[in-house]
């Protein structure tokens, strides 16, 4: 089964995205969609021009409604007649993110930091900038098919068992074939940095970290020699001992926090990384409004991963860019990929 890469561009510092197009009968199944800015919909042309063997796109199944992943479903599927596949919480938050533009939005929103004690000056920059999710999501097609978990999706023959996650997203959806043993993790597993989980200011009391611990657990069912295609990252096996190194990493730091941690966001502030970017700087002030939100709930109802045990040893070394899933009949080839040439397939 043939299955392109493309790596696109996005406009922050975290600097790209592994999109997936699976073969799929007289045409191709795409998985994400990049954001809708000029440099990404230019690499899908080079992609139509000279990939997918002058076959059509015929269905577009988006992970998340983050715009990265859902930023270009819209035109996708305009283009090329297409039908988007996503849960539907996912669809649900991309209408609201797309409509959450008026002034009222944005006070509430600026207030949800403000009350966390982050600095005026940095809240004035989140309302100069206001909603940026309009414009790098073009839009999202007025029907769709919604998949849910446990759900199978066939493409090109093959059963792929649609697996929800939460925390990150609200309804994540991951893709698992079990005749190729390759998990398309999107945002939830990723081989070299931590998912972003935030404490949004439409659902202030969540506890998203626990959800996305919760999550991972789903996964320990998976074979350890799973091979994972992430969002962000090179291809990957040795997901057990990934899943463990995620909780080792995320769970320590936020019941920590309890006790060490200053009770305000705000008061953590100059402990973060200083960055010209203010849209990744709330990012990780979200990632701190979790950790402080988990350590208020720890005691008896702290989040519990259950099934892992510290690795004892550092697991497989990523290898480069799949070239080969399968060495009989499924390839992965690279497209306007950082990497340039043959690359080894995984064993």
């Amino acid at each position: 089964m043939a299955l392109e890469h493309p790596w696109m561009p996005l406009p922050f510092q975290l600097d790209h995205i592994n999109l997936w197009a699976l073969a799929d009968g007289d045409g191709w199944t795409a998985v994400d969609t990049g954001v809708a800015l000029p440099p990404t919909r230019a690499c899908w042309e080079q992609l139509f021009a000279s990939a997918l063997d002058g076959k059509p796109i015929r269905r577009v199944i988006v992970t998340h409604f983050h715009p990265d992943h859902i930023g270009n479903a819209s035109w996708l599927t305009e283009r090329w007649q297409a039908d988007l596949w996503c849960t539907q919480t996912e669809w649900l938050a991309a209408e609201y993110a797309l409509r959450s533009r008026d002034d009222a939005d944005l006070d509430r929103r600026v207030a949800h930091y403000r009350r966390h004690g982050i600095a005026e000056e940095h809240t004035a920059k989140m309302r100069a900038r206001g909603n940026p999710y309009p414009s790098l999501v073009g839009g999202l097609p007025f029907h769709f098919m919604p998949i849910a978990d446990g759900e199978t999706v066939t493409i090109e023959g093959r059963r792929w068992r649609v697996i929800t996650a939460r925390g990150h997203s609200p309804e994540h959806a991951c893709l698992w074939c079990e005749d190729l043993r390759v998990l398309i993790a999107g945002d939830q597993v990723l081989p070299k940095i931590t998912t972003n989980v935030s404490v949004w200011p439409e659902r202030p009391r969540e506890n998203p970290l626990r959800y996305y611990l919760d999550s991972l657990a789903r996964f320990l069912r998976l074979p350890a020699d799973t091979l994972i295609l992430p969002s962000h990252g090179l291809p990957f096996r040795g997901l057990h001992h990934r899943l463990s190194t995620l909780v080792q990493h995320t769970l320590p730091q936020a019941l920590s926090g309890r006790a060490s941690r200053p009770n305000r966001v705000g008061g953590i502030a100059s402990a973060i990384r200083e960055s010209d970017d203010a849209e990744h700087r709330g990012y990780r002030w979200k990632r701190r409004l979790t950790d402080k939100a988990l350590s208020q709930r720890a005691g008896p109802h702290a989040p519990r991963f259950r099934g892992l045990k510290p690795p004892t040893h550092r697991g497989p070394t990523p290898r480069p860019l799949v070239v080969q899933v399968i060495p009989s009949s499924a390839s992965l080839a690279s497209v306007g990929l950082p990497v340039c040439g043959s690359q080894p397939a995984i064993s």
